[in-house]
């Protein structure tokens, strides 16, 4: 019988141990496979995470604030009928400030996500990188009106973080709708009907003269719709405190940031009134030194324009 342990030599035995290594592989490394990415190490296959990282693979930032957030779905309505839209052309700017989205300018081109051309907003990409402008949105076919379970097209701002914001709604027709909303993440429909119409905007310029740089600030100014004929006798008084009817606006000219971003002087802004005739008057006691003597000017405005009107004093 031959005797194995004596045909085991140093050598052989080296042999047959490299030959059983080769067969079984190397012991395998537990972090191989395991990728840590930018802000972990691994360590016996687990990530050891840098300070404010975290997660399997330390790809979560713990520094990141989760942000309550909520959503708005908005219905279009006519005021002067009530009708629902159910249109695809609605569309929708959320803003933060009212007065900084007095100038914003629509134009009609195509955009993503659709394959006719719609209104949107110019210059949109900045206005959202300068915080003037949250979003837009445009309404989708195939929702329901809860009033009257009727079909309505529905604009929807989906992931809004909580806070109050301007609304500016406009249907197919440009006609518009502007108000606050506030957004909360409780659970629920926050719906809103926005009663469009067609709105204007004008620019009051109060002067002592038709000559310019005469502008007046502090001056009062007070609108009126053009009742009738002797409107002119109730209106221009001397002392305000004798005219029978209540001004649909009024207030003083200051010295505001136009339409051109520049400072002027003697101005004051109505943004997004009714379409209608109005009657614009400017009291001042020291140009106007008796009844009728008041600067005056009707003017009948037209939709989404900046009408401007200059009211002169003639001494």
């Amino acid at each position: 019988m031959i005797n194995m342990r004596k045909m085991l030599t140093p050598a052989l035995l080296i042999a047959l141990m490299s030959g059983l290594i080769f067969l079984t592989g190397c012991p395998k490394d537990p972090c191989e496979e395991v990728n840590c990415g930018l802000h972990g190490t691994c360590d016996e296959g687990k990530c050891i995470c840098e300070e404010g990282w975290g997660g399997d693979l330390c790809d979560s930032d713990l520094t990141v604030i989760t942000i309550p957030s909520g959503h708005v779905d908005i219905i279009i309505r006519k005021k002067a009928t009530g009708a629902v839209s159910n249109n695809f052309s609605g569309y929708a700017i959320m803003g933060r400030s009212k007065e900084e989205m007095y100038f914003l300018e629509n134009q009609v081109s195509k955009i993503p996500d659709f394959e006719v051309a719609k209104y949107n907003l110019k210059d949109y990409e900045n206005l959202v990188e300068n915080g003037v402008v949250i979003d837009t949105a445009y309404s989708r076919k195939g929702g329901t009106d809860p009033a009257t379970s009727g079909k309505a097209a529905i604009i929807h701002f989906e992931s809004v973080p909580e806070g109050t914001y301007y609304l500016h709604v406009y249907d197919d027709n440009l006609y518009k709708w502007v108000g606050l909303v506030t957004v909360t993440a409780a659970e629920g429909d926050d719906l809103l009907y926005a009663d469009v119409e067609a709105l204007t905007s004008v620019k009051i310029t109060v002067a002592q003269s038709v000559i310019g740089g005469s502008e007046l600030d502090s001056n009062e100014f007070r609108v009126f719709p053009p009742h009738s004929r002797d409107t002119l006798v109730h209106v221009l008084k001397k002392n305000t405190d004798d005219i029978p009817f209540e001004a649909l606006y009024e207030g003083r000219t200051t010295t505001i940031l136009n339409e051109f971003g520049q400072q002027q002087e003697g101005s004051y802004l109505l943004m997004d009134v009714p379409v209608r005739e109005y009657l614009f008057v400017a009291y001042n006691t020291q140009f106007a030194k008796k009844d009728g003597e008041q600067a005056f000017k009707t003017l009948k405005t037209r939709k989404n324009i900046l009408e401007k009107v200059r009211l002169n004093f003639i001494e």
